[in-house]
């Protein structure tokens, strides 16, 4: 009986274990192959009437067929949509001088957060082309139509160059003139960014980097820890090692923070204070080590990670005049 009672003891255990590995596995796994996202109803109208907004909306097979992209441009021969009209507004009574409505001074490369897609980010498109930005939106790796399986964050060698190699690629298809760059990533997009601008420093005028992180294994100890307190501590790196082992990209490789000394581009990061999804103190922790002269931190009162660009303050207007102020007239931008 008491062979038989511990038996059942140990089972028990076993199973709560199992239990509490595959509960700590699924966001680690889920990290690098979330579910496909569809473009909601405002990317949809976006594609259906781009005029209707303002814009010019291309679609690039970029890469061989490995990155879909969209090209957004303003349209001159339209006006802007609400978005736009509102930006150039605010921008103008900041005293910055803006190209006419349609003309471009530089190209943006837009990278989408975790299980996104570059359709659902017209609207932030929308913004920066009436800035005067030609706004290039890959799909990335393990997202939207991208034949890839999954993403490793702009770890590994094709992802790092995938902002550079799709803008030629885009510049080629298109025909286009060469204009300054910009980088600008969003939480995932961010990790993306940074590891773009380390890899190829020279193609960059600056970038902008929001709501994003320094080490992927500290995001996600913080959600766990979240949801299984202590525990998370012990579960977490065996449950990251397995889904390593099972297939997933290692998590503890993600650390943007270690290309920090190679950012020496100005480089604008901004992060809500109220932030549970990556702590903002993830996000000062590699602004912190970032070794560029030119760099600007902004914290957005009130804001999480899903509303930080949507609060009352003119985040966007912020973005805007800091690249238009870091736009190289030495390459033939109209200023």
């Amino acid at each position: 009986m008491r062979r038989a009672a511990l038996a059942g003891l140990a089972a028990s255990l076993a199973a709560v274990s199992v239990s509490v590995y595959a509960f700590a596995w699924r966001p680690v796994d889920g990290l690098f192959s979330p579910p496909r996202r569809a473009p909601g109803p405002t990317a949809i109208e976006h594609l259906r009437e781009p005029g209707r907004v303002g814009l010019r909306i291309e679609r690039i097979s970029a890469l061989d067929g490995q990155v879909p992209t969209l090209v957004v441009t303003a349209d001159r021969l339209r006006r802007p949509g609400a978005r736009g009209a509102r930006l150039r507004q605010q921008l103008a009574s900041q005293g910055v001088a803006l190209a006419p409505y349609g003309q471009t001074v530089g190209n943006l490369v837009l990278l989408h957060g975790l299980g996104n897609r570059k359709e659902n980010m017209l609207p932030i498109a929308e913004r920066f082309a009436a800035a005067g930005f030609r706004v290039i939106l890959p799909d990335l790796p393990g997202h939207g139509d991208s034949p890839r399986n999954h993403t490793e964050f702009g770890h590994d060698a094709f992802e790092r160059s995938l902002p550079r190699r799709v803008l030629d690629d885009v510049s080629r298809q298109l025909k286009l003139a060469p204009q300054p760059a910009m980088l600008w990533g969003y939480s995932m997009g961010g990790a993306y960014a940074v590891h773009a601008a380390a890899e190829a420093p020279e193609r960059w005028q600056a970038a902008v980097i929001v709501s994003s992180f320094d080490r992927l294994d500290q995001v996600v100890q913080a959600h766990l820890a979240r949801q299984m307190g202590s525990l998370a501590g012990i579960y977490q790196p065996s449950a990251a090692r397995l889904a390593h082992w099972l297939g997933s990209p290692d998590m503890d490789a993600v650390q943007p923070v270690a290309l920090g000394e190679r950012l020496t581009l100005p480089v604008m990061m901004i992060h809500g204070d109220s932030d549970t999804t990556i702590d903002q103190a993830r996000g000062r922790a590699l602004f912190d080590a970032i070794a560029s002269p030119d760099k600007q931190w902004l914290t957005v009162p009130e804001a999480g990670h899903r509303n930080v660009l949507l609060t009352a303050m003119p985040v966007y207007a912020r973005m805007s005049a800091w690249m238009l102020a870091r736009i190289d007239t030495a390459h033939g931008a109209p200023r």
